[in-house]
């Protein structure tokens, strides 16, 4: 027994809503299914999803082509960005590294001069102190040398040419103080090094390299440093050369008083302008000019030297002076030939130049007596005596003592009676020595 469905009345708008039905007929036999409204939109949801992917594959299908080369054009475009970038970075690359090789070459061209600079420096230091010597010989000092202020410290040099704190080497040429001219052969040997080190340390491609265009001066420095011991140099030869030439025109100045020329070839063509020259030449023309002033000076005053210029009783007065005087014994005008000084019995008598001794004893009315040829002319007596310290034949030195102060021979009390001759004519002594107090200083 079946039973209708009850049919419910859809009382929306008035109609009513009748379920779907599929009827299936075979024979006679008759088959009624009803789908569910749910079921439908199931079904028509899973045909239309395969409608449109069957609909995309086609489409994909179709414009797959135009799709692939779309992509591979996008992706040849970028390629050929990132191709250019990286052919402009190499090219950059390139400059940076062609920039640091000519900044390199130009660094260590910097380096070589300097390095050459300081051993030619070097090799002029034996010379010059050579000639330091032998002007110290003739009694002439060069000037004071000034030093340079203390440089600033090791980390401002490190920075100053780009090395950080980690690096070992330390480029420190500021620190550096020029002190005596004599000091060193090699007065900046550690700057210099410590500079190559800084170049090896920074010749890699960092950005500390460019820091080795000096912004800020060490090189400048160190070149400052060297520019100043030579100019130091120069001027010292310089100087020394004037005052050699200035004490031979004295020397001769004070000689030519006293009757004493001294040879032309020692005064000739002094004090005239020097002609500067480069490099090299330059140090040696100071030197070659400043030997042939100490030369001149040397002869200079190895003449004043053997001339009877100094004082035989240093020290004591005058008693009697040369020329027109009332003789003491026979109260009348005579000639005085020397000059009497007034001096203690006993006093030391001094040889007032070198000479070789040709008379020593007793001799008239001079007494005990000692005679020195000076040589040109030249001799001088020492009389009265009271002792004779020195044998004929015998070559003294100034300053040597000869004898000592008496009343021997023609005398009314002790004292000394000296005379000076020159080619037997009796000089006045008295311009002997007051030129050798002049001339003192100079010898």
């Amino acid at each position: 027994m079946s039973y209708q469905p009850v049919q419910k009345k859809n009382t929306s708008f008035g109609k009513r809503s009748e379920p779907h039905t599929i009827t299936i007929t075979k024979g006679k036999s008759t088959r009624k299914f009803t789908v569910q409204p749910v079921m439908f939109a199931s079904i028509c949801g899973v045909v239309s999803l395969f409608m449109l992917g069957y609909l995309g594959a086609t489409a994909y299908l179709v414009l797959r082509d135009d799709l692939i080369g779309a992509s591979l054009a996008r992706q040849a475009r970028i390629q050929h960005g990132y191709e250019d970038r990286i052919a402009a970075l190499r090219s950059r690359i390139d400059l940076i590294t062609s920039q640091q090789l000519l900044e390199q070459q130009a660094v260590e061209t910097r380096v070589q001069e300097l390095v050459n600079r300081q051993n030619e420096l070097g090799t002029r230091t034996n010379v010059f102190g050579s000639v330091l010597k032998k002007a110290a010989s003739n009694g002439l000092a060069p000037a004071k040398i000034i030093t340079p202020k203390t440089r600033p410290n090791d980390k401002t040099a490190k920075n100053s040419i780009g090395i950080n704190s980690n690096t070992t080497a330390t480029a420190n040429p500021k620190s550096l103080k020029l002190g005596s001219l004599l000091s060193t052969a090699n007065p900046f040997a550690n700057s210099i090094q410590e500079i190559k080190v800084a170049q090896v340390a920074s010749s890699g491609y960092s950005s500390s390299f460019v820091s080795l265009r000096d912004p800020n001066g060490v090189f400048a420095s160190v070149e400052n440093s060297l520019q100043d011991v030579e100019l130091q140099q120069l001027s010292t030869l310089k100087n020394l050369r004037s005052k050699a030439i200035n004490k031979t025109k004295r020397i001769a100045g004070i000689l030519r008083k006293i009757g004493v020329s001294i040879p032309s070839s020692v005064t000739k063509n002094i004090g005239g302008p020097l002609v500067e020259l480069d490099g090299d030449q330059r140090f040696n023309n100071r030197v070659t000019a400043l030997d042939v002033a100490l030369g001149d000076l040397t002869k200079a005053r190895k003449i004043a030297s053997s001339l009877p210029i100094g004082s035989p009783a240093p020290g004591r007065p005058t008693s009697s002076r040369f020329g027109r005087r009332i003789d003491p014994i026979l109260r009348r005008a005579a000639l005085h030939s020397g000059m009497d000084i007034k001096a203690p019995m006993g006093f030391p008598v001094h040889a007032t130049g070198s000479g070789k001794v040709t008379k020593a004893g007793w001799n008239g009315g001079y007494g005990k007596m000692v005679e020195i040829s000076h040589g040109n002319g030249l001799i001088t007596r020492y009389a009265h005596m009271s002792r004779v310290k020195v044998k004929i034949g015998q070559w003294v030195t100034s300053g040597t003592i000869v004898g000592k102060v008496g009343s021997t021979g023609r005398s009314t009390g002790p004292h000394l009676h000296y005379e000076v001759r020159h080619r037997g004519k009796p000089q006045n002594p008295a311009r002997y020595v007051r030129a050798g107090a002049k001339i003192k200083s100079l010898l």
